[in-house]
């Protein structure tokens, strides 16, 4: 016991906990980096890109105030202050991206309001038949899973997702793997954006609109508001009811990216990809997708994938030359 309280009052252990703070500092306030400085860029052009949109599609555009993740904002300031209350650099490490996870969530919304207002036409019969001929039939594996306690079951799977919209930015940090971080909300951002430009061209309200499926109220909400975009009559935005894409399935993009990120925990890994794949049969489960928005959901995450590695490993060379993060394979 004395040793240890030696050990706690030398200079080295006082030196420790301070340089720790300076270090936390950085991190918070005074060292952007190139990661950093192209999430700001692209935001800005997506943002005025959509601005521009906006007036051609005539979907009045939210205030600014409103695109605004003020609560996510909050709740990372209370972070700042115990990382810096409590020095915790990894923890640390992890607060810009939780902020760019929080500013990019919005626009991406609207992104995918701005794509529903495109004049190609609905694509659910397609679907449907594309399914049929994958011996796939939404409706028969859904009939199971329409009643409880199945159904609390799967919606409890299906829930999963929003977990996993945050764990990826903090563990991996918290094991000093913050690339893994970084891939993971750069593709994140990537593989919405691409699936909101497939939905561009290949619209579809899910499967409760060409098989005998009954749609929950929070379904018939979405398809409706879908439908209602869809008139292009001048109305305004609903970022509350903006999770109306079917093909590619955005919850399978955004689950597998996760997952690939946690999987880089090595004693994590089983059970991410055990998640991932529950949550991703819960999206046919719940009657949410067709089966083909699931495979396509696994093509776009292996897209938004490599183009998150890629970016992500330029960036961080030219932040470090001398060392560069390695890439998370996909499997």
């Amino acid at each position: 016991m004395d040793d240890m309280t030696a050990i706690l009052d030398s200079p080295a252990a006082g030196t420790a906990v301070v340089r720790s703070r300076p270090r936390i500092l950085s991190v918070l306030s005074g060292r952007i980096t190139r990661f950093d400085r192209f999430m700001a860029s692209a935001l800005v052009c997506l943002v005025l890109t959509e601005l521009l949109l906006s007036r051609f599609a005539a979907l009045a555009f939210p205030s600014f105030w409103s695109i605004l993740p003020w609560t996510e904002c909050k709740i990372v300031l209370a972070l700042a202050i115990f990382c810096y209350l409590f020095p915790t650099p990894r923890l640390a490490e992890s607060l810009p991206l939780l902020l760019w996870s929080a500013l990019w969530a919005n626009p991406l919304q609207i992104l995918v309001e701005l794509a529903a207002r495109s004049p190609f036409p609905l694509v659910d019969c397609r679907l449907a038949v594309i399914d049929h001929a994958l011996h796939i039939s939404t409706a028969t594996i859904h009939a199971p899973f329409s009643g409880p306690p199945l159904l609390t079951f799967s919606i409890l799977i299906y829930a999963l997702f929003f977990p996993l919209l945050v764990a990826p930015v903090i563990l991996p940090c918290l094991y000093g793997l913050s690339g893994a971080a970084r891939r993971f909300v750069l593709g994140s951002a990537l593989g919405i954006a691409i699936g909101a430009l497939i939905f561009t061209f290949l619209p579809a309200i899910g499967p409760w609109a060409s098989e005998p499926i009954r749609p929950s109220s929070l379904q018939l909400s979405m398809g409706n508001y879908l439908l209602l975009l869809k008139t292009r009559a001048p109305m305004q935005m609903d970022l509350g009811r903006s999770a109306i894409v079917s093909f590619p399935s955005e919850h399978v993009v955004v689950a597998l990216l996760a997952v690939r990120a946690l999987a880089a925990i090595r004693h994590l890994r089983g059970w991410a990809w055990a998640i991932g794949a529950l949550v991703c049969c819960s999206t046919i489960t719940t009657g949410w997708h067709y089966a083909i928005d699931v495979l396509g959901g696994i093509v776009v995450a292996a897209l938004a994938a490599w183009f998150a590695d890629a970016v992500c490993t330029l960036l961080e060379k030219s932040d470090n030359p001398q060392a560069s993060a390695a890439s998370v394979p996909m499997a």
